[in-house]
C-alpha cells in the first residue's frame, strides 16, 4: 500500500442556511454556538419542520419545485460556490482544471453528468468533468475521486464541488422512516431526529508541489492528508448497529495518512441525530480506536442540517472558516448526552476544547456507503514519493447482454439470495460481480462501479406509486431506492463486500474511470482485491447489462499505464498512457477506439476491455481509447506477461490492523 500525498485547498466556496460566501456571518454563527435552522411555515405536507433552508429561498413553496428548479438550483449554487472557490485560489485560467461534482440530487429529468457540464462551463473548466452520487457520503467521496483525477490527469488542479437542494421527495423520504426531528437537531443528545438542510461548497485542490504552489501564487488553506472509503454490506437505509463501514473507511484514512487515531484532534462526526445512526457511528469510531474521552466530536448538522450528498462539502468549508477565525466550532442546540453515550461532545456553555490542527470527518449514506476524510490546518510536508506496484486484471465476465445468457430468466440466486425479488439493476451487477470472483468470498474485497443514471426500473416503479397514492403516502424505502448507489449497495450486501466502495457517474468513458478509480484504491488500500464494474442502463428501460472486472496485485494482465483528459485530448491521453507504462507508441500492437459518438452507451467500453483481455497474446501490449463528448477523454495500456506475476507482499500479511470485534465485544 502506497502512502498517500497531501493535496492543498487554496480556495473555497459556501452555500448554506449561514448565508452565501459569507464567512464573516458564518463566523460569528459559529462563535456563538448558534444554528442556522429555520422552522419552514410554507412546508405542507408533511408538516412543517426545521430546516437548514438556503435563505434566498426560505419563502418559496416546496410545491414550485417542479419541472427543473431543484436541478437548477443544484447548478446556479454549484457555480457560485466555484467561482468564489477559484477567486480565492487566485485560479485566472481554469481551463486547466479537472472538475468533480458531488450530489444526491434525483429529482431531474436530466443526468448528474449534464449537470456537471453546465457548471463547468459556466466555469471556463475544460478539462475531465467528473460526478459522484454516493448517498450522504458523496461530498467526501468526491475528494477521493479528485485525488485519483490528480494523479492520472494532466490537470493542474481539481475543483470539487458538492451540491445538494432540498425537495419534497427527501422530506417525505424521512418523514415515511420516522426520522425528522420536531425539534431543531443536536446529535449524540437526548433530542432524537434529523433535521435536513441544503447547500453547496466548492474547493480548489492542487498537488502541494504544483507551480501556483511553488511560486507563491496561491496560499494554502488546508491540507487533505488522506480519504477512506468503505461498504458495510448492511441495509439500503438502516446503518450496521456495530458501525462497520465507519470503521473500515477511517481505519483506511487513518492508515493512508501514516496517523494514529491519537494524530486527530477533532472528529466532524456525520452525526445526523437518529439514535440508530448516532450509535453505529460512535461504535464505529470506538472500533477504529478513537477515545472517547481524548478527541472531541462535533455535529454540524445542528448547525447547517442535513445537507444530503452535499453535507461533507459543508462541513469541511465551515471547518475551513473555523480555522481561519481561530473558533472550535461546537455541536449546536446540545442540552444532554444521550442515555449510554461517553463521548465527549463539544457543546455550547462548556469550555471550549483548542483549535485542532487536524480534523477527521466522517460521513455516511443509504446503501451502505460511508467516508472519511482527515485534514490538517494549512500546509502539510509531502511524504516521500514511493514505487508504484503493479495492478493486474486477474478476472473479468458480464450478464445479461447476451440474450442466452441466464441472467434473463432470473430463475437462480447468487449466494443464497433469490434475485427474483430484486431491482433488474441490482440483479445485473450482482450476477456479473459473482461470475467475475467465481463466487469466492472475499469481505475485504472493494467495488467501484460506473453507471449513467438512475435504476429506470427504480424511478418508474416511484412514479407510479406517487401518481396512485400521493407522494405523502408512500414508504420510505420506495421513495430511496431510486438513488444511483442503490444498486451497487445492493450488490455489496448480496456478495458481502466491504472493501473500498465508490461509484462514478458516466457513459462511453465509464469502464475506464471505474478501473483507473478502483486501481488507485487498490495501491492505497490494504483490500485484497478491487473490482471495477459498469452497469448499462437506457433512458426509459431497465439495465440491460453489467460487466466486473477483478484488479489484483497479481497476475498475467496488467494495468500498465492510464491518462485521464479532457474531451478532444484522446490522441494526447494515449501518448500519456504509454508513457507510464513504459512503452513508445510505435510499440504498442494495436489501438482500440471505443467510440467515437455522442449515442455509444457504457456497455461498449465493457466490452472493449473484456475482447482485448480475451484475445491479448503474452508479451504482447493493446490501448483503449474512449473520448467521450462533454466528458473527458481516457486512455489505458494493457501489457499481457510472459509468466504469472506473484504479488508484490505476501498473501499472509494480515490485511487489516483493526479488529473486526463488535462494540460489545
Amino acid at each position: 500500500m502506497i502512502a498517500s500525498q497531501p493535496l492543498a485547498i487554496t480556495g473555497f466556496g459556501m452555500i448554506s442556511a449561514a448565508g452565501i460566501n459569507d464567512d464573516e456571518a458564518l463566523a460569528q454563527l459559529l462563535r456563538a454556538g448558534g444554528t442556522a435552522l429555520a422552522q419552514r411555515a410554507r412546508i405542507e405536507r408533511p408538516p412543517p419542520r426545521w430546516t437548514g433552508t438556503v435563505p434566498e429561498r426560505l419563502d418559496l413553496d416546496m410545491g414550485e419545485l417542479a419541472d427543473g428548479v431543484a436541478q437548477r438550483l443544484c447548478v446556479d449554487w454549484g457555480i457560485r460556490a466555484g467561482h468564489t472557490a477559484l477567486a480565492r485560489a487566485g485560479v485566472e485560467q481554469p481551463a486547466a482544471l479537472g472538475l468533480v461534482l458531488a450530489s444526491n440530487l434525483e429529482d431531474h429529468p436530466r443526468t448528474l453528468a449534464e449537470l456537471a457540464v453546465e457548471i463547468a462551463a459556466a466555469l471556463g473548466v475544460h478539462g475531465p468533468r467528473l460526478v459522484t452520487s454516493m448517498a450522504c457520503a458523496s461530498s467526501l467521496a468526491a475528494l477521493s475521486l479528485a485525488r485519483s483525477l490528480l494523479a492520472n490527469a494532466d490537470v493542474d488542479a481539481v475543483l470539487v464541488i458538492g451540491s445538494d437542494v432540498l425537495t419534497p421527495r427527501v422530506i417525505a423520504a424521512f418523514d415515511r422512516l420516522a426520522l425528522l426531528c420536531e425539534q431543531p437537531c443536536a446529535p449524540f443528545s437526548t433530542r432524537v431526529g434529523i433535521s435536513l438542510g441544503e447547500g453547496a461548497a466548492a474547493f480548489v485542490l492542487e498537488r502541494a508541489s504544483s507551480r501556483a504552489l511553488g511560486t507563491g501564487q496561491a496560499k494554502v488553506i488546508a491540507s487533505v492528508l488522506a480519504e477512506g472509503l468503505a461498504a458495510d454490506a448492511h441495509h439500503p437505509t438502516s446503518p450496521e448497529p456495530n458501525g462497520a463501514g465507519t470503521r473500515a473507511a477511517m481505519h483506511a484514512a487513518l492508515t493512508q495518512a501514516g496517523l494514529g487515531p491519537r494524530d486527530v484532534q477533532m472528529i466532524l462526526a456525520h452525526g445526523t441525530g437518529t439514535i440508530a445512526n448516532d450509535a453505529a457511528e460512535l461504535c464505529g469510531l470506538a472500533r477504529a480506536g478513537l477515545s472517547a474521552t481524548d478527541t472531541p466530536i462535533v455535529a454540524l448538522k445542528s448547525v447547517f442540517g442535513h445537507a444530503q450528498g452535499a453535507a461533507g462539502a459543508v462541513e469541511l468549508a465551515a471547518m475551513l472558516v473555523a480555522w481561519a477565525s481561530e473558533i472550535t466550532p461546537v455541536t449546536a442546540n446540545f442540552e444532554s448526552l444521550r442515555a449510554g453515550a461517553s463521548w465527549q461532545v463539544s457543546r455550547p456553555g462548556r469550555s471550549r476544547p483548542p483549535v485542532p490542527e487536524r480534523v477527521v470527518l466522517s460521513s455516511a449514506g443509504f446503501g451502505g456507503t460511508s467516508a472519511a476524510v482527515i485534514v490538517a490546518r494549512g500546509h502539510a510536508a509531502s511524504r516521500a514519493v514511493e514505487e508504484l506496484p503493479p495492478i493486474y486484471i486477474q478476472r473479468w465476465a458480464s450478464a445479461g447482454w447476451d440474450p442466452s445468457d441466464d441472467a434473463i430468466n432470473w430463475r437462480r440466486a447468487v449466494r443464497g439470495v433469490d434475485l427474483r425479488g430484486v431491482d433488474p439493476s441490482t440483479r445485473l451487477l450482482t450476477l456479473a460481480v459473482d461470475r467475475a470472483l467465481q463466487r469466492s468470498r472475499d469481505a475485504d474485497t472493494g467495488l467501484i462501479v460506473a453507471q449513467a443514471r438512475s435504476s429506470a426500473a427504480a424511478v418508474a416503479r416511484l412514479r407510479d406509486e406517487i401518481q396512485q397514492h400521493g407522494l405523502e403516502h408512500v414508504a420510505g424505502s420506495a421513495l430511496a431506492e431510486p438513488l444511483t448507489i442503490m444498486p451497487a449497495g445492493g450488490c455489496t450486501r448480496i456478495i458481502g463486500l466491504r472493501g473500498p466502495f465508490g461509484l462514478c457517474v458516466a457513459d462511453q468513458c465509464g469502464q475506464l474511470l471505474a478501473l483507473s478509480w478502483a486501481a488507485d484504491q487498490l495501491r492505497r488500500s490494504d483490500c485484497s482485491r478491487m473490482i471495477a464494474a459498469v452497469l448499462d442502463e437506457r433512458v426509459g428501460e431497465p439495465a440491460d447489462g453489467a460487466a466486473a472486472l477483478v484488479l489484483a496485485r497479481a497476475g498475467e494482465i496488467r494495468l500498465a499505464g492510464w491518462a485521464i483528459l479532457g474531451h478532444g485530448r484522446g490522441d494526447e491521453a494515449l501518448t500519456r498512457a504509454c508513457e507510464r507504462a513504459g512503452l513508445a507508441r510505435a510499440e504498442l500492437e494495436q489501438t482500440v477506439q471505443i467510440g467515437p459518438g455522442i449515442s455509444i452507451p457504457i456497455a461498449e467500453g465493457a466490452r472493449a476491455v473484456m475482447r482485448a483481455c480475451e484475445s491479448l497474446e503474452p508479451g504482447a501490449s493493446v490501448a483503449l481509447v474512449v473520448d467521450e463528448p462533454a466528458r473527458a477523454a481516457i486512455a489505458i495500456v494493457l501489457i499481457r506477461e510472459t509468466e504469472l506475476r506473484p504479488p508484490a507482499r505476501s498473501p499472509d500479511q494480515p490485511a487489516s490492523a483493526a479488529d473486526g470485534r463488535s462494540c460489545a465485544g
